[in-house]
């Protein structure tokens, strides 16, 4: 017997006693939510005072009113919104943001599912962390379960419920109560079960499937937009017991929120993807299973939306790295007295990196930063690597340098060849480097540094500007690739280099980044 099957076998024997824990869990939410505080260590948490049995329900018809209204709309901005593929719980990522709208990947026959027999699908633990069951259950929600099972269909329908009042209070890896409840929006939307159709002697073609999944989800994001929400968690819906394939439901949200720009109506969208996520078919055909090359669904979503993603200070939890759901879960929770942001991420005002990066050290005074110091941005890539970046704007011209530590062999060997302090290359058209750009109103984020001299010869910088365009941080929109390089030393003496690149020039798009600019502290507009 292979060893996939015999941990299978190992888990299946241990899943009556977690069960039966999950069972209890569920009975003490209903009683919490029902009596609307608990206790925590010694003292009486009280849950906002909301009607968490609020609902509305929304019929078929109603979803494909909302779709069918979008057309010839306009939208109120012009620009796309922010995607976000993290690994993190539905509800964790919640915790991280103001007001969001969460997708419940629900049953469409009974309310919760298995929330009050111990199972453990996405569903069910939205309804263990929360007051949300109590929503499912009431009289107006009751009538989709019902409209559903008279269809006596997997596919069931577009019927949706929306609890605009959830109150959050348990932690989703320890089940433990929060000291801080939090609540959000969730919208209860059923995928299309394929498994439900394994049975059937006529099964629908995977056309008719797709045109299913792709209307519900349209749908979904209609209701939303006449709801008037502006912030989606999402994920990989339909994915786990429903038997979907990662990377075809993956396309649809692109298709949709890309291609079509639904994206467009919305400020964030998360799809939140915890590593305890179930994957499509793992419970069924066991020894198939056990020898194929299943992709994760996390890493499935995270590379259909690669080229889309934000990858700044906000979004560093995009990483799959246990120690970024372990903060996220931390401060789901509210037990860790740190802020994350800071331990994690470089900090402009204390400057210094993570663990996994060499450390970058800085110091500038107030005095070197003019209005023409657009903003910052620090955060890590997609691989995990740590940076910092500024944006400056000079007569219509505008630049950006992205500071990265030491930890990528694409440096130059030495600095003995750098015949001048700060030469240029005419063939990048790069402005070059000089005395006066190190001072008041361009580049601050490396005072402090020590200087150690300028590379601009385009076939020696080209390996950093692939490194950035490889990393998502940066796009050349024309053929003609510029740039420089500074070689720093930080305070505790790490190689850095800041790569500038000219964004605009005499009106012309050179160059385009992702980031999202935060003002720097004390500016001066």
């Amino acid at each position: 017997m292979n060893e996939a099957i015999t941990k299978k076998k190992y888990r299946s024997q241990g899943s009556y006693t977690e069960r039966m824990r999950l069972k209890k869990i569920a009975k003490e939410t209903m009683k919490i939510t029902r009596q609307g505080y608990y206790e925590l260590n010694g003292m009486r948490i009280e849950l906002p005072k909301r009607k968490y049995d609020e609902v509305i329900a929304i019929t078929p018809e109603q979803a494909d009113a909302a779709r069918w209204s979008l057309l010839g709309r306009k939208l109120s901005k012009n620009y796309p919104g922010n995607i976000y593929v993290w690994c993190i719980s539905s509800f964790g990522a919640v915790a991280c943001f103001d007001r969001f709208l969460v997708l419940n990947f629900a049953n469409a026959f009974t309310p919760g599912g298995g929330f009050m027999n111990g199972a453990e699908a996405q569903e069910e633990s939205l309804c263990r962390e929360s007051t949300l069951y109590a929503s499912l259950v009431t009289e107006k929600a009751v009538g989709m379960y019902e409209y559903n099972r008279s269809l006596n269909s997997p596919a069931a329908s577009d019927y949706m419920l929306l609890s605009p009042e959830v109150c959050v209070f348990r932690d989703h890896d320890s089940h433990k109560l929060l000291e801080k409840p939090y609540t959000a929006s969730v919208l209860t939307v059923p995928a299309v079960n394929l498994h439900g159709y394994d049975d059937c002697v006529h099964k629908p073609a995977s056309q008719e499937i797709d045109e299913l999944m792709y209307r519900r989800i349209e749908n979904m994001l209609a209701v939303a937009i006449a709801h008037e929400y502006k912030n989606l968690i999402l994920g990989a819906w339909g994915c786990g017991a429903f038997g979907h394939d990662a990377r075809r439901v993956a396309e649809y949200f692109y298709n949709l929120l890309v291609t079509k720009g639904y994206r467009n109506y919305f400020d964030n969208i998360c799809f939140a993807i915890p590593d305890d996520a179930p994957q499509a078919n793992q419970e069924n055909n066991l020894e198939q299973h056990a020898h194929s090359d299943k992709e994760d669904n996390f890493d499935v979503f995270d590379e259909v939306f690669a080229d889309v993603l934000r990858y700044d200070i906000d979004t560093y939890f995009s990483s799959s790295k246990p120690e970024a759901a372990e903060l996220l879960a931390a401060k789901a929770a509210d037990v860790a007295q740190v802020d994350y942001r800071e331990f994690a991420i470089n900090n402009v005002l204390k400057g210094y990196y993570p663990a996994q990066a060499a450390y970058v050290r800085y110091n500038f005074p107030p005095a070197n930063i003019s209005k023409l110091n657009i903003g910052y941005a620090y955060g890590v890539t997609r691989l995990w690597d740590a940076y910092m970046a500024e944006q400056w704007g000079c007569e219509g011209d505008k630049s950006v340098c992205f500071y990265l530590s030491d930890i990528h062999d694409i440096w130059c060997s030495s600095y003995e060849d750098i015949d001048k302090p700060y030469p240029f290359n005419e063939r990048s058209e790069a402005e070059p480097f000089t005395a006066d750009t190190l001072g008041k109103g361009h580049h601050v984020l490396c005072r402090g540094m020590r200087y150690l001299g300028c590379v601009d010869d385009v076939y020696r910088i080209s390996p950093y500007l692939s490194y950035l365009v490889d990393r998502g941080l940066l796009e050349f929109l024309t053929e003609e690739h510029n740039g420089y390089v500074l070689m720093l030393k930080d305070a505790d003496n790490n190689s850095v280099v800041g790569v500038t690149v000219a964004l605009e020039k005499a009106g012309e798009l050179l160059a385009k980044t992702p980031l999202a600019w935060k003002k720097f502290p004390g500016c001066k507009s």
